[in-house]
C-alpha cells in the first residue's frame, strides 16, 4: 500500500488514506495451554448471605496472564440475573491465589464462569479475546466443598451438576454477559448438550491453499464456494476470520460430508475431525469499505480478508490460491490472478471488475521485463493519457527490481490496474492504483516493489510492517532516480523535501511480535514508510550501494515464499557486510526523535 506524498510531478496530491482503518481487531480465542484448578468452599452462612472461599492454582506449565471469575446469580430460571466480577492477578506455574466472596443465597442457582487469558494475549482488558472454557451449574445448597478442575479442553464439573442449559446461555448472551464459545464440557458436548467432536480451539491453524469460486450474480447477489486446504499439522478446530458481510451457508468435506461448524461474531469455528480440506459455501454482501466494493474492486488490506472469504488474517500465514470470478455485468471483466503458486498473505488475493472486455480492452502493453514478465497497464475510460505517462518507465524499474533482488515470484504477467479507493494497493500480480494516481510513476514503482517485499517475503507480524512499506518506499525512490536519471545532488534534495513533509516523531518498528493489532501498529502511518526508507538509505550510505543491493537480493532469495521479520533483514545486513546496524536501527526505527539525514 502507498500513502501520501509531497512531490507533485511524481506523486500527486495528498489523499485521505487511513480513515477507513479504524476497524475493531478480530477476536481471537485463547489457547487453553495451562491447567488451572478452582476450588470453592462455603465457610459461613449468615441468613441470606453466604461467604465463600475461592482458591485458584496454576497446576500447568504456562503463565496465566489474567484470570477472571464471573459470578451470575438468579432468583428465577430465566429472569433476575445479576453479575459480578473478580479479577485475579497473573499466575505463574505452581502459584496459587485465594480470596473470599459474599453472595446472596439464590433461590434457584448460582453459576460460576471462569474466563482465562494466557501470556500470549495482547488485549489488556480481554473483552475481545476471552475464552469461556466451560460453565458448571453449582446448586444452591452448599453442604460441602465443590471442586472444578479446568483442563486443557474445559471444565470437568462436579459429578452432581451438569452444564448450563442452552436457554440459560442464550439469556446470558442477550444481557451482554461473556462472549461464549459454546463448545463445552471437556470439548466433547455441543451447545445443545448432544455429543459432538473435539472442539478445543487451536489458534495455531494454517491455511495452505485456497480455491475460490466467486459468482457476482450480475450485480444482484454474490455467492461463493471456498475450497480450503489446511496445514496437515492442524488439529481439533479451525478458526477462520469472517466479517459481517459474509454469511456461511454450509461447510462440507471435499467428499461432500457435512462438517460441524459454528460462527461467533467474526470467527468461524470448523471441526477438522481428521480432515484437512473443506468446502465452505457462503453469500456475500457488498462492503462499505472492505470486501467487494460497489465500485467493482475488492479491498481486504490489511486484515480484512474475512470480508471476502473465510481466512486467516495473520500476515505470516501464507497461502497459494486459485481464483475464478464469474457473473459480471454485461461488458465487464474481472482482472485477477487465475492462480498463484508462491505462498502469499491473504490480503494479496483480489480482483477489479471494469470495462476490460476479456482483459484486452483499455489496456496498454508495456513490453517484457528483463526477466520475461509481460507488463500491462489497464485504465478506465478516458484514462489512456494518464496511464501512458505514469507507466512509461514501469518496465525499466520492474527489470531493475528483478536484477538486484531476484526473479519476480508471481508469474509471467503483471501490471497496474486503475482501481481502488487508496493511492495504491499491492494485489499482485495485478496491483491496484487509484485512477487519479495513474499519471504518477511513483505509485506504480512502489506497488510493484511489494512483489518482492510484503508479498514475495511476507511479514512475520504486524509490528514488522516497516519491512514491507519501508522497503517498497525506498525501492520506489530508487526507481525514480533510475527512470528520470536524477543527479545525486537533486536526489538528495528530493529526500530532504520528503523528510520535511513526511517524517514524524513516532516509532517505526514496535517491540514484540503479535502484541498489537495492525491498526495499532499503523498509528501515525508515515513512520513505517518513511522512517523505514530513510533507515535503508542510511545503511546504503554506510556500506555502499552495490553492496547493499547484494544484501537485499540475498535476503529476498533466501526468504521468498516465507514470513520474515525486520530483525531478519538487520541480521542479514550484519552477516553479509559486517556492518553494525544497531545504532541506525535504534535511531531510525525505535527512537522517536528524527536523526540527521543520511
Amino acid at each position: 500500500m502507498q500513502p501520501i506524498h509531497f512531490f507533485g510531478r511524481y506523486f500527486g496530491f495528498r489523499p485521505t488514506l487511513f480513515s477507513l482503518l479504524a476497524l475493531p481487531a478480530l477476536a481471537s480465542a485463547a489457547p487453553v495451554g495451562a491447567d488451572l484448578e478452582l476450588s470453592l468452599v462455603k465457610v459461613q452462612q449468615d441468613g441470606p448471605e453466604q461467604l465463600f472461599h475461592l482458591r485458584v492454582s496454576n497446576v500447568g506449565q504456562m503463565t496465566s496472564k489474567g484470570v477472571y471469575l464471573d459470578i451470575v446469580e438468579s432468583s428465577e430460571f430465566s429472569v433476575g440475573y445479576a453479575s459480578s466480577r473478580s479479577q485475579m492477578d497473573s499466575l505463574e506455574p505452581g502459584e496459587t491465589i485465594a480470596f473470599t466472596r459474599t453472595l446472596s443465597a439464590p433461590t434457584f442457582r448460582t453459576e460460576f464462569f471462569l474466563d482465562l487469558a494466557f501470556a500470549n494475549h495482547s488485549d489488556t482488558d480481554h473483552t475481545n479475546n476471552r475464552l469461556l472454557v466451560d460453565r458448571c451449574v453449582l446448586g444452591a445448597q452448599w453442604d460441602e466443598s465443590h471442586a472444578i478442575a479446568v483442563k486443557p479442553g474445559g471444565f470437568e464439573c462436579s459429578p452432581d451438576y451438569g452444564p448450563a442449559e442452552p436457554s440459560v446461555i442464550a439469556h446470558l448472551e442477550s444481557l451482554g454477559h461473556s462472549p461464549i464459545i459454546a463448545y463445552r464440557s471437556r470439548c466433547g458436548i455441543d451447545a445443545d448438550g448432544t455429543d459432538g467432536p473435539d472442539f478445543c480451539p487451536n489458534p495455531a491453524t494454517g491455511m495452505e491453499h485456497l480455491a475460490l469460486e466467486m459468482d457476482l450474480g450480475g450485480g444482484e447477489s454474490i455467492s461463493a464456494v471456498a475450497d480450503i486446504q489446511l496445514d496437515p499439522s492442524v488439529d481439533d478446530v479451525v478458526e477462520l476470520a469472517v466479517r459481517d458481510v459474509l454469511t456461511v451457508l454450509s461447510v462440507e468435506r471435499d467428499t461432500g460430508v457435512p462438517v460441524r461448524f459454528e460462527r461467533r461474531d467474526e470467527i468461524l469455528f470448523v471441526a477438522r475431525d481428521g480432515s484437512n480440506r473443506f468446502d465452505i459455501t457462503y453469500t456475500l454482501a457488498e462492503g462499505a469499505d472492505r470486501g467487494v466494493l460497489a465500485t467493482g474492486e475488492t479491498l481486504t488490506w490489511p486484515d480484512s480478508c474475512g470480508a471476502l472469504f473465510p481466512c486467516i488474517s495473520d500476515p505470516s500465514d501464507g497461502i497459494t490460491f486459485e481464483l475464478d470470478v464469474i457473473g459480471q455485468a454485461f461488458g465487464d471483466h474481472s482482472l485477477h490472478a487465475v492462480s498463484v503458486d508462491t505462498p502469499s498473505p491473504a490480503y494479496m488475493l483480489a480482483w477489479a471488475t471494469g470495462p476490460w472486455s476479456a482483459g484486452n480492452l483499455n489496456r496498454i502493453s508495456l513490453g517484457r521485463s528483463d526477466g520475461g514478465v509481460q507488463l500491462y497497464a489497464w485504465y478506465q475510460p478516458g484514462g489512456f493519457a494518464d496511464a501512458s505517462s505514469g507507466t512509461g518507465w514501469l518496465r525499466t524499474v520492474f527489470s531493475f527490481y528483478e536484477n538486484i533482488l531476484g526473479p519476480y515470484p508471481f508469474g509471467d504477467e503483471a501490471g497496474s490496474v486503475a482501481a481502488g479507493p487508496f493511492a495504491g494497493m499491492e494485489h499482485h500480480p495485478y496491483w491496484h492504483v487509484r485512477p487519479d494516481n495513474m499519471q504518477y510513476p511513483y505509485y506504480h514503482f512502489h506497488e510493484a516493489a511489494h512483489g518482492w517485499f510484503g508479498n514475495g517475503v511476507r511479514l512475520a507480524c504486524w509490528e514488522d510492517l516497516v519491512l514491507s512499506e519501508g522497503a517498497a518506499t525506498y525501492l520506489g525512490f530508487r526507481g525514480l532516480e533510475l527512470a528520470f536519471e536524477v543527479p545525486q545532488a537533486q536526489m538528495d534534495q528530493i529526500w530532504a523535501g520528503l523528510a520535511d513533509d513526511e517524517l514524524v516523531e513516532a516509532q517505526a518498528w514496535p517491540e514484540g511480535c503479535g502484541d498489537v493489532g495492525v491498526v495499532d501498529t499503523l498509528g501515525v502511518h508515515s513512520q513505517h514508510y518513511y522512517r523505514g526508507a530513510f533507515f535503508l538509505r542510511a545503511v546504503e550510505r554506510e556500506v555502499g550501494r552495490a553492496t547493499f543491493d547484494a544484501v537485499l537480493g540475498t535476503f529476498f532469495q533466501q526468504r521468498v515464499g516465507t514470513a520474515a521479520s525486520m530483525q531478519d533483514l538487520i541480521d542479514t545486513i550484519e552477516a553479509e557486510t559486517g556492518f553494525d546496524a544497531e545504532p541506525l536501527t535504534q535511531a531510525w526505527l525505535r527512537d522517536l526523535p528524527i536523526p540527521a539525514l543520511p
